[in-house]
């Protein structure tokens, strides 16, 4: 599991969508919707990877410590991770599944790993552009992408034993790679980068689609 930063700040001063009271409430809402769907054996199960800014000296102020985010849920974690000398990526290739609840660098890589992969959507926070409102359409349609903290938990549950029956089916696969093709292919150097801190090159694309 692999969580964003509540940053108390005006949300006009950072970037992040869970910055500022009425972002920070709906993460704080979606977070423990979640948790609070799955059993205490998933819970159990869950290696939990702090934000990298989450022990930060320059954050600390204006930041909300994991333990009060996830105060119900976080001692029933497997382990909690928030070394800074360890990349997220790493973590990620020796997951079994890969849940991410932000969007940010790290849903593009686990998206880009090979493993499969769970995002929460706070729709609330991260709201889209009316030109863009069906940018996750074929993701959400194969469960990756969850705007319904519930029933993220209810398909993780479902698929939990063995994650890649779902995320190896043909129609899992061609939605990740129609999404990662039509936005971000054309940006080769992106592309690469991903590649890169990726378990395996498993995506393969025409060469004149770059």
């Amino acid at each position: 599991f692999v969580a964003s930063l509540c940053m108390g700040k005006m949300t006009h001063l950072d970037t992040h969508g869970e910055s500022g009271s009425d972002n920070i409430r709906s993460y704080l809402k979606m977070n423990k919707m979640f948790f609070s769907s799955l059993n205490l054996d998933i819970l159990g199960k869950i290696y939990f990877r702090s934000h990298p800014h989450s022990t930060s000296p320059y954050y600390v102020e204006n930041s909300l410590d994991d333990k009060i985010v996830f105060k119900d849920f976080i001692n029933n974690f497997q382990y909690v991770d928030n070394r800074r000398s360890i990349k997220a990526e790493k973590l990620m290739r020796n997951s079994k599944i890969i849940i991410v609840n932000y969007f940010s660098t790290g849903w593009l890589q686990a998206l880009f790993s090979g493993t499969p992969v769970i995002v929460l959507w706070n729709s609330s926070a991260y709201r889209l552009n009316k030109n863009y409102k069906n940018f996750f359409e074929e993701l959400e349609k194969v469960h990756i992408v969850h705007r319904d903290p519930k029933n993220a938990a209810k398909f993780l549950t479902k698929i939990i034993k063995d994650p890649l029956i779902w995320w190896n089916s043909s129609k899992t696969q061609k939605a990740v790679k129609n999404f990662l093709g039509k936005n971000f292919i054309h940006e080769k150097n992106l592309r690469n980068l991903l590649i890169k801190s990726s378990r395996s090159n498993k995506f393969y694309f025409e060469k004149e689609k770059y």
